[in-house]
């Protein structure tokens, strides 16, 4: 059920996984993580329902300021893709 929202009252929030972001820009998620850590990237966290676990979430915004939108090929990758 990836990408529809599961019942209409629910709200998007415009967040995303660490997972996901790591995904979306094509980086590692320890790198996401490690900005996380030293204080590079802000992370908003919601309550797993376990005790002391979390759910990290970000906006895309943050982390596309950070990385860049890595979602196109970058101009030296483009010279290297044949027409």
């Amino acid at each position: 059920m990836a990408n529809k929202k599961p019942h209409d009252r629910v709200q998007a929030l415009g967040l995303e996984t660490i997972t996901a972001a790591a995904s979306r820009l094509q980086i590692a998620r320890n790198t996401v993580l490690y900005a996380i850590n030293t204080g590079r990237l802000p992370v908003y966290g919601a309550s797993s329902g376990k005790a002391n676990d979390y759910v990290y979430l970000i906006r895309p915004e943050d982390a596309d300021q950070l990385w860049g939108d890595r979602t196109h090929p970058l101009q030296h990758d483009r010279e290297l893709i044949p027409a």
